[in-house]
C-alpha cells in the first residue's frame, strides 16, 4: 500500500508536468490561437487513456 504523502507527491508531479507542457507549447507556438489566445489544453493520460492530470488551460478540449 502506498502512503498518502507519496500519492500527493506523484499527483502534484503529474499536474506540474501538464502545466509545463502548456508553458513549452505557448513559448514555441507559431499559431496565434495558441500563443495569444491560449486556446489549448494539456494533460497526462494513463496508457489506458484515463485522465491522470490536467493543466488549468481550457479543459473543454479534453472531453472531445
Amino acid at each position: 500500500m502506498v502512503d498518502k504523502v507519496t500519492v500527493e507527491v506523484i499527483r502534484h508531479a503529474a499536474i506540474f508536468t501538464a502545466e509545463e507542457m502548456g508553458v513549452v507549447l505557448r513559448n514555441t507556438a507559431f499559431s496565434p490561437n495558441i500563443r495569444d489566445r491560449l486556446d489549448y489544453s494539456c494533460a497526462v493520460l494513463a496508457p489506458s487513456g484515463e485522465l491522470v492530470a490536467q493543466a488549468e488551460h481550457i479543459p473543454v478540449h479534453l472531453g472531445s
